[in-house]
């Protein structure tokens, strides 16, 4: 499959499980749940392109916050902890390369804020989620901010904070 039409589609469903957020009142999309369709997304993160990769992040950030999926699958059915730190060290060997580091910082944060949200289901299994979520998203708009107003060598700060 072409990759412009992967990161369309990862990008919907990212956008269809906030959508989903932001009306928490209404029944969740049954395909959320769904073990093999949890698996797929979750083995895009393999992908070559920086771009997908950072599409799915995002979807998988969005599931993470629903209340029907479940840690456990996407620990045990989708290995999510393994996929994120192939991830890592992948994104570590892009930060040699001058020309992407700003970008690939970008990714290895929001990579960072989906294993704090899968690690925070995992052990609360949806309790207090919703605070540390907003925590997480506060730390990131912060460190977006910081990243306007420092100089080149803003990832060793990151790392400081992070």
């Amino acid at each position: 499959m072409d990759v412009r039409l992967r990161r369309k589609a990862v990008f919907l469903v990212g956008d269809l499980a906030e959508c989903q957020l932001e009306n928490i009142d209404k029944a969740e999309m049954p395909f959320f749940s769904n073990q093999l369709f949890l698996k797929s997304l979750v083995d895009l993160t393999a992908s070559s392109d920086l771009d997908l990769q950072e599409k799915v992040l995002v979807a998988i950030k969005n599931l993470l916050q629903l209340r029907t999926t479940e840690a456990m699958v996407f620990k045990e059915f989708c290995r999510l902890d393994d996929a994120l730190e192939r991830m890592k060290k992948q994104l570590e060997d892009l930060m040699l390369d001058e020309d992407h580091r700003e970008y690939v910082t970008d990714v290895e944060s929001l990579r960072k804020e989906v294993e704090f949200s899968f690690q925070a289901k995992l052990g609360n299994n949806g309790a207090n989620i919703e605070g540390r979520m907003v925590h997480s998203q506060l730390k990131t708009r912060v460190e977006q901010e910081q990243r306007n107003e420092i100089p080149a060598d803003w990832e060793s700060e990151t790392d400081r904070l992070g």
